[in-house]
């Protein structure tokens, strides 16, 4: 019996929106192991630049039948789209998270389980932009929230 799905949600995620993303946007499992001038996914990371353990994902589960099995889980996993160019192009750093964003909700309205056991539906939600300017470039910090729920 599976404790949670969580699990494998992270592990779906990144599979899936690596696939769908290409090589032109780095997916990572957690805190990114580059530090280059790109767009990235971090799946399960909502601040790159802090390497303290970060709350990759949450969730709360009851059981509301008077049985050991039928336990229903709902929750949430944290993701992070970071675009980062050597210009002062602050629109294309923005602009490339915002791409990012709209290609996972694309792929969320075409499957609301990415093929997931047990879970029930999936929900892009919690949007923050964050954006910089430095010498080294600009750069544009997306973070949001996949809720989900779950049947296990």
């Amino acid at each position: 019996m599976r404790t949670s799905v969580i699990p494998d949600l992270i592990d779906a995620m990144v599979a899936d929106f690596a696939s769908l993303l290409g090589d032109e946007v780095t997916v990572s499992d957690g805190y990114p192991v580059t530090n280059n001038p790109g767009t990235y996914l971090f799946v399960g990371v909502d601040d790159p630049t802090d390497r303290t353990p970060a709350t990759s994902a949450t969730a709360t589960q009851d059981w509301p039948l008077a049985t050991p099995t039928g336990r229903h889980e709902e929750g949430d996993v944290t993701l992070a789209a970071e675009s980062w160019n050597g210009e002062a192009d602050q629109k294309r750093a923005r602009d490339e998270v915002f791409g990012v964003a709209g290609i996972i909700q694309n792929r969320l309205r075409a499957s609301k389980t990415l093929g997931v056991p047990g879970v029930l539906w999936l929900n892009f939600t919690d949007l923050r932009l964050e954006q910089a300017q430095s010498p080294a470039g600009a750069a544009a910090l997306l973070t949001f929230r996949i809720q989900f729920k779950a049947r296990l």
